[in-house]
């Protein structure tokens, strides 16, 4: 005798089978709390989908390059005398000096130190060259990002809740640190503890090559329209004792460039390096499927 099933049993129970569709692959879980897991390069994490919350981040065969960067140094300005020593005395005695100088010379321009120096002060005088100032090294860099393989764990739904492409469903351990048979892969990841590594500054040898030239004009009234001596100098020159036959009192001066072009400097080494460590963090552990 055949057994029947009426025909809305039968239906219901396909119905069921329908509803569950890859609840059997995912199926409902609440504790562990199930997560979805993310690992690949860290240029190419993705962020969370859906707006989910990250779980934790962490790195695994993680490596720190030694190179923070490389090294580069500014150019070397022309840098122009700031002013010219009088002397009561014939070169090369010269006697006591007198200081006349400005805090700021810009090319052309009629600088007035005050007060005026004496005609008995100025038997002689003395022209500095101009100089290159020394070229500024670039910035200390930060330590490199660290390399390796980089994981992110995202909040999973529950029933039904696949993972999107890439990634992975998976659960926390057991309290005895093993995985479920239905998730055997383990997956250790470790996050990044205090990071102590630091690069070496970047620095700059002497500048070389350019050129410098200028011409200081002494004169007796501070509109710099009567000159009554002057000197042309260049950066390879050694400060020039001259004497001169004042008719009035040094009231100003003026520092004309004759030709500037700007110095180089190399670096005393091409790439900044890194030392020191990275603690080791909190370790993760994620039991996964595939």
């Amino acid at each position: 005798m055949r057994f029947r099933l009426p025909l809305a049993l039968v239906a219901l129970t396909l119905t069921a089978c329908l509803d569950l569709g890859d609840s059997f692959l995912y199926p409902l879980i609440t504790e562990p709390q199930p997560m979805w897991l993310w690992s690949g390069r860290h240029g190419d994490a993705a962020p969370c989908p859906e707006g989910r919350t990250i779980r934790w981040q962490g790195w695994v065969d993680e490596e720190f390059p030694p190179e923070c960067g490389p090294c580069a140094c500014s150019p070397a300005r022309c840098v122009l005398p700031a002013g010219i020593t009088t002397h009561a005395a014939a070169c090369p005695d010269e006697g006591p000096p007198s200081s006349f100088e400005a805090d700021e010379v810009h090319d052309a321009a009629c600088i007035v130190p005050a007060p005026p120096l004496p005609e008995s002060s100025l038997a002689s005088v003395t022209y500095p060259p101009p100089t290159f100032a020394p070229c500024t090294p670039s910035p200390t860099p930060e330590p490199p990002p660290i390399d390796g393989i980089f994981a992110r764990a995202c909040q999973a739904g529950q029933e039904k809740d696949m993972p999107p492409p890439g990634w992975s469903f998976c659960l926390p351990p057991e309290d005895d640190g093993t995985c479920r048979p239905e998730f055997p892969i383990r997956r250790e990841f470790r996050t990044p503890g205090p990071d102590h590594r630091t690069c070496s500054p970047c620095e700059c040898g002497p500048p070389s090559g350019g050129t410098c030239s200028t011409r200081i004009t002494l004169y007796g009234d501070t509109g710099c329209t009567r000159p009554f001596d002057s000197a042309e100098l260049s950066d390879t020159d050694v400060p020039l004792c001259q004497d001169i036959r004042a008719t009035a009192e040094l009231a100003a001066f003026r520092v004309d460039v004759i030709r500037r072009e700007e110095g180089a400097c190399t670096p005393k080494r091409a790439t900044s390096m890194a030392s020191g460590t990275v603690e080791e963090g909190e370790q993760h552990v994620a039991c996964c499927r595939e």
